[in-house]
């Protein structure tokens, strides 16, 4: 499994992905709810997260949280570049830079 932070504010709130890679799912966090689902990675560099679930607690930071779900549908392609990962959308742009 891989720990992914997202928004990273030092405090126990902080938004993270960890993907499971033997059962082909998401967990984790947008900051306040908890975020699942299952992923493909068809090749080396693909990357599409299916019908992903999210608790629906009143947080501060939904519409980060929100956001940071409607930007996970539009991944297409993921690269490792160092420490970092990079998703991207069908264009090739990144459009998430984790580390």
């Amino acid at each position: 499994m891989l720990s992914v932070p997202v928004q990273t504010s030092g405090s126990s709130q902080d938004a993270n992905l960890v993907f499971d890679h033997r059962t082909k799912t998401i967990t984790g966090t947008g900051g306040c709810n908890r975020i699942y689902g299952p992923y493909t990675d068809e090749s080396k560099r693909r990357l599409k997260f299916g019908n992903l679930g999210m608790t629906r607690m009143a947080c501060q930071d939904t519409p980060f949280e929100n956001r940071f779900t409607e930007v996970l549908y539009s991944v297409r392609y993921f690269e490792v570049s160092g420490n970092q990962l990079l998703l991207k959308n069908g264009k090739e742009d990144v459009i998430l830079r984790f580390q």
